[in-house]
């Protein structure tokens, strides 16, 4: 038997739509036209569903990995809530959004939580930027800061969750 992309097996073609749905680089694709211009990506058929990274380069998917790797204790905290899957959502951990990285981000609904700690009290001008971007491609933010997590996880979990639920029921989420 000759072994293939898909498997094991005598077939030596190569089914385009098969492979790419194995690929991963098949998912990051780039959604910018040569302007990069985000709002020419506002319901354009160059965004595709599947393109959750909007052009990120190799450098910030490396150091998306290494946040993974050094996640603070707040983001653990909230890690282990929405890695559980809450309202059958799916979340990814330090994903890269163009040449940002989300905390936590769901495609589904296009909700990025990020979780702030005292570096952000000096950043907000940095903030307000990212925040700005991330609408320019339908993507809600919320920020939840240390003290919240430490002090009252019980209402930042509830916080996020009503958060979910008005995103699902908005963008006709089963």
């Amino acid at each position: 038997d000759i072994v293939t992309p898909l498997g094991a097996g005598g077939n030596t073609e190569i089914k385009t739509e098969a492979l790419s749905a194995r690929d991963p680089q098949s998912l990051k694709g780039s959604p910018y036209e040569s302007t990069h211009d985000p709002q020419s990506l506002k319901g354009s058929a160059t965004q595709s569903t599947y393109d959750m990274f909007y052009g990120a380069t190799p450098y910030i998917f490396e150091t998306a990995a290494s946040l993974r790797r050094n996640m603070t204790n707040e983001e653990i905290i909230i890690w282990n809530y929405l890695k559980t899957k809450p309202m059958n959502l799916k979340f990814r951990r330090q994903h890269p959004i163009n040449s940002y990285i989300a905390d936590f981000y769901c495609h589904a609904i296009k909700l990025v939580i990020e979780i702030d700690g005292i570096n952000h009290f000096y950043n907000q001008e940095k903030d307000l930027t990212r925040d700005t971007f991330f609408e320019s491609l339908g993507i809600t933010t919320i920020r939840i800061n240390n003290n919240e997590v430490n002090m009252n996880l019980i209402n930042t979990i509830e916080k996020i969750d009503c958060t979910l639920s008005s995103l699902k029921t908005n963008n006709h989420v089963k």
